[in-house]
């Protein structure tokens, strides 16, 4: 059967999201070779994360909330940030561009 791929989409996203097919996703389901094939490979990976055991260090937020810490010393002071902040600002953009424009015409 020739698949259409939106179909295929909409249907493997379902899959991987854990959601119940419509009718007509579960009719293209049963039809299509390729969105069993992901169906059979997302059955394998959540078998696999269910029978992982997974062990966290006991100091692993901490040693993220030093590295987050390290970073925030690290960046611009604050009066930069203000800065940035408002010449990103679209009106002080119009603002600006304005006043150059103003100064150029004025030259003249």
């Amino acid at each position: 059967m020739t698949s259409n791929n939106n179909d295929c989409n909409l249907v493997q996203e379902s899959i991987a999201w854990g959601k119940e097919l419509t009718g007509k996703d579960k009719e293209h389901f049963l039809k299509c070779e390729k969105c069993n094939i992901v169906a059979t490979q997302f059955e394998e990976l959540d078998s696999l994360m269910k029978n992982e055991s997974i062990n966290i260090p006991s100091d692993f937020a901490d040693r993220v909330m030093f590295k987050i810490d390290e970073r925030e010393k690290q960046e611009l002071p604050s009066i930069f940030k203000s800065l940035i902040l408002l010449l990103d600002n679209s009106i002080c953009k119009w603002g600006i561009g304005g006043i150059g424009f103003l100064l150029a015409f004025s030259a003249h």
